[in-house]
């Protein structure tokens, strides 16, 4: 059964794109999945998904960097574009 766990690789939506939305969106994409943060900033947005973070957690800059380079986090402003992306 861990092994089903480990190839499935789920699309993933966190709602908001400070502190918590954030940590978890770059957490799961390093554990394989597509994460989208979805937020009413396109600024933040934009930022985020040029590996800018506008907080300090320790590791979440290069983390996010990493799986923003490898394709698995992504970040927008548009609710309706992320949504058909999460399911």
């Amino acid at each position: 059964m861990k092994e089903d766990l480990e190839e499935r690789v789920a699309n993933i939506c966190t709602v908001g794109l400070w502190h918590q939305a954030l940590v978890l969106a770059a957490g799961f994409a390093d554990m394989g999945h597509s994460a989208h943060g979805v937020g009413d900033e396109p600024e933040v947005a934009r930022a985020l998904g040029e590996g800018h973070t506008p907080l300090f957690e320790p590791g979440l800059a290069a983390l996010s960097r990493r799986n923003i380079k490898a394709g698995r986090l992504q970040f927008s402003s548009a609710y309706r574009q992320a949504a058909p992306l999460c399911g």
